[in-house]
């Protein structure tokens, strides 16, 4: 008999990213029914679930009430919340216990939550204002008191956060030259040689990751799962952006009030304090031993930074 699994943050690039693996894997997809929330099913990310036959229902996270009717019948849930659309920890934690508090009064079996190591904890306080960490961990703390059983997603540096950090360089002459190649620069508040980005190609490897583990629920309950390819330099990253993109890369190692500078509009502290926080203490605080250990349970290769550069080498041009 089918397990119905409902997919929080459906439209999302981790709900996205476990929907389709699940509809792509000949075992899973006879396992498991589909049912993905969304704040509005309008989305085109919605329509187009809906063509693939994902039964699509609405909630409003911040309103516990709308929660329960997206949980009848459900097995197992996967949870990942957005901080970036409000930048509230405590919102995001609120939004998150609201979703556990529903789970257990459902009787679901079991709950895999995207989450992530506090700074603040990791940092004896250094590092406070690293917003997108601190309300997943403390869902997390909250999620494993709960009673259910449960298995958390860490999930690394995003591979198409290089899609809006890539600055492009114009070609332009100067006195007695001739015009310089055009190419892309990359900068960032640490030093370039050092292996310390777990690069993950999310909209394809988050679905790997948590495949593997709705195959075998009760070996992975009660675990920390860190989802990433592997360690990645800047320069790594630049060198091999110019090996497939064919254009010039640049990398500049930048004071942390320049990197800052360079966040949008009310996000500089906090990318400054995540990068630094990076560069001290590690972006998994079990480190690459703790990457590793993960990606020997995995069932399945994760996409290279390069794999993904060719897929998206479009945007390039």
């Amino acid at each position: 008999m089918e397990k119905l699994i409902t997919i929080f943050g459906a439209t999302g690039t981790q709900g996205t990213s476990v929907i389709h693996h699940i509809l792509n894997d000949p075992d899973l997809s006879k396992e498991f029914r589909i049912r993905g929330v969304t704040r509005d099913i309008s989305k085109p990310a919605a329509q187009k679930l809906l063509n693939h036959n994902i039964e699509l229902l609405t909630a409003d996270l911040n309103n516990p009430l709308t929660i329960p009717p997206t949980l009848q019948d459900t097995h197992t849930i996967f949870l990942a919340t957005d901080y970036w659309t409000h930048q509230s920890p405590t919102k995001e934690f609120q939004q998150a216990k609201h979703v556990i508090d529903a789970a257990t009064a459902a009787g679901v079996k079991h709950v895999v939550f995207s989450s992530l190591d506090s700074t603040i904890l990791h940092t004896d306080g250094r590092y406070r204002n690293v917003g997108h960490r601190e309300g997943k961990a403390r869902a997390e703390e909250y999620l494993q008191a709960s009673g259910m059983k449960w298995t958390a997603v860490l999930v690394g540096y995003y591979m198409n956060n290089f899609l809006g950090l890539a600055e492009r360089m114009n070609g332009e002459r100067k006195e007695g030259e001739g015009i310089r190649e055009e190419g892309f620069l990359l900068r960032y508040p640490f030093d370039g040689d050092r292996r310390i980005l777990p690069l993950v190609d999310a909209e394809k490897d988050v679905g790997l990751f948590v495949g593997t583990i709705l195959k075998d629920l009760d070996v992975f309950a009660g675990r920390r799962v860190l989802v990433a390819d592997r360690y990645y330099s800047a320069c790594e990253i630049m060198e091999t952006f110019s090996r497939v993109t064919g254009k010039k890369w640049v990398f500049c190692q930048v004071t942390p009030e320049e990197f800052r500078a360079l966040a949008p509009d009310g996000c500089g502290l906090e990318y400054m304090e995540t990068h630094l926080m990076i560069d001290e203490y590690g972006y998994f605080m079990a480190g690459e031993e703790g990457l590793n250990e993960s990606k020997e349970l995995v069932k399945g290769e994760t996409s290279s930074l390069g794999e993904y550069l060719e897929r998206v080498s479009g945007y390039w041009d």
